[in-house]
């Protein structure tokens, strides 16, 4: 058992040595330049896997600033892995990196807020690091971004979250006059001494995340800011931004606690509907984007519904399921841009007929597809058991939609698989010998990450 002062300091060096990396990458460029990102992002992957195996699922407070646990330790072990994915599938923006290193720049700084916000014990901390999160993405959409429509998508990310974070700011700011302190530690103990919440405060911090997931009526800005984006901010949106919203919940809901049935209830019928009605719109969708999007939002009713239930299985789906989508669903995006490439459109109708055209993208596609829509062993099979279990736990009325959403969401998958890869050979696509040295990688690292996830269910058994 490694001793608290020492998982301190290496932790201080971990965010001495990521921001001393940001500050120096100015001055590299090129290749040289990435392998910097890349070498610091694995740094980081090791402390994460170190913490893991030596810590537990313990929590301790490492200053009034840090606040580490295992599941900190696994979203950023989750943002690593996103980053290093990000530079593979970026060849275009990689090709501008020599003449321009912003593209790599503005991603360290993603990297670098995700994992201090995943450490931060401080509310007001936590809150600012959500909401400057948005800048370094908001830059990447406007700056690389394909479509002239990228500054909607830009208006839209900026409307929704000025929005919905004045009252979850005003609310937190009532939630810590009442409990006198903006530690979570604290807030935990307060807690624990029957300190009580008004329920529009209640509503207003968890709607401050639910437009972070996002839920669907509240889910405007992520497909348009899918579609804008290049594939590196897609797959970052995907695998690093949507998880805020979720490990928010997994922070605020034990201080919150259960809110009245009627709004508890009103939330997770809510929530199910949306991931429902999102399922069934990627079944209507052309767009390869917007439908790996769209299923974000599906997943991420999950998570909402898991853990408003407040039972161990409902966390544990929700937390599973969080880690396996931040790995697949920047996988899809990465498939997808590949994709655009060989037809120069993202419609899966003009897409179709890869299988003849390339057969490895099929199989990647035929992998990835598959670790979506659940096929065991993969870690979204079990999340997924784990959630609706805990959804008929709490009441034996869901299992109706609970059954639609499993099946229109393993049905989206298949659609998109089967559209894009078989059938008729589209006059589109350009013949291609192969896949670059970059996709192969990313490919075969995903495959096997991905297989084996089922692994991490070993620390999910012990929330």
């Amino acid at each position: 058992m490694v001793s608290k002062s020492s998982l301190f300091f290496l932790n201080f060096i971990l965010f001495l040595g990521v921001s001393f990396v940001m500050v120096m990458f100015w001055a590299v460029s090129g290749f040289m330049g990435e392998m910097v990102v890349l070498m610091s992002s694995l740094v980081v992957t090791f402390l994460s896997i170190f913490y893991l195996y030596n810590q537990g699922m313990s929590v301790f407070s490492l200053s009034d600033w840090f606040l580490s646990d295992s599941m900190s330790s696994l979203m950023c072990l989750m943002s690593c892995f996103v980053i290093v994915l990000s530079f593979l599938c970026s060849d275009v923006e990689f090709n501008m990196m020599k003449k321009d290193p912003g593209f790599s720049f503005f991603l360290l700084l993603i990297l670098f807020i995700s994992l201090v916000f995943f450490y931060s014990s401080s509310v007001f901390s936590f809150y600012f690091l959500m909401e400057a999160s948005l800048i370094p993405i908001l830059f990447l959409i406007l700056s690389w971004g394909y479509q002239p429509e990228r500054v909607q998508a830009g208006f839209l990310i900026i409307m929704y979250t000025v929005v919905a974070s004045m009252p979850f700011l005003v609310s937190i700011s009532f939630l810590l006059n009442i409990m006198g302190s903006d530690n979570f530690n604290c807030l935990l103990a307060s807690r624990g001494v029957g300190v009580s919440i008004e329920l529009m405060f209640w509503f207003f911090i968890i709607l401050g995340f639910l437009v972070k997931l996002p839920v669907f009526m509240l889910h405007s800005w992520l497909p348009k800011a899918h579609v804008k984006a290049p594939v590196g901010g897609s797959m970052i949106l995907a695998g690093i931004m949507l998880k805020f919203g979720g490990f928010g919940l997994w922070r605020f809901l034990p201080v919150l606690g259960r809110a009245d049935s009627e709004v508890l209830e009103f939330t997770m019928v809510f929530t199910m509907w949306g991931g429902l009605v999102c399922s069934m719109i990627c079944l209507c969708h052309y767009d390869m984007k917007a439908m790996i999007a769209f299923s974000s939002i599906s997943h991420m009713s999950a998570v909402v519904l898991g853990m408003l239930t407040f039972y161990c299985m409902g966390w544990m789906g929700g937390v599973a399921m969080m880690f396996i989508h931040g790995v697949c669903s920047p996988c899809l995006f990465a498939m997808a841009n590949y994709s655009y490439k060989f037809s120069g459109s993202r419609s899966i109708f003009l897409c179709k007929g890869l299988l003849k055209v390339c057969p490895l993208i099929s199989l990647f596609w035929f992998m990835f597809c598959s670790f979506n829509l659940g096929c065991p062993p993969s870690l979204n099979f079990f999340s997924e058991v784990f959630l609706s279990l805990s959804g008929l736990w709490y009441s034996w009325y869901f299992i109706c939609i609970l059954i639609f959403m499993v099946f229109l969401g393993g049905a989206s998958s298949v659609y998109l698989y089967c559209t894009l890869n078989h059938g008729a050979h589209s006059y589109v696509l350009l013949s291609k010998s192969g896949v670059s040295d970059r996709m192969s990688l990313m490919g075969v690292s995903c495959c096997f990450f991905l297989f084996f996830s089922f692994f991490v269910m070993d620390f999910v058994f012990c929330l």
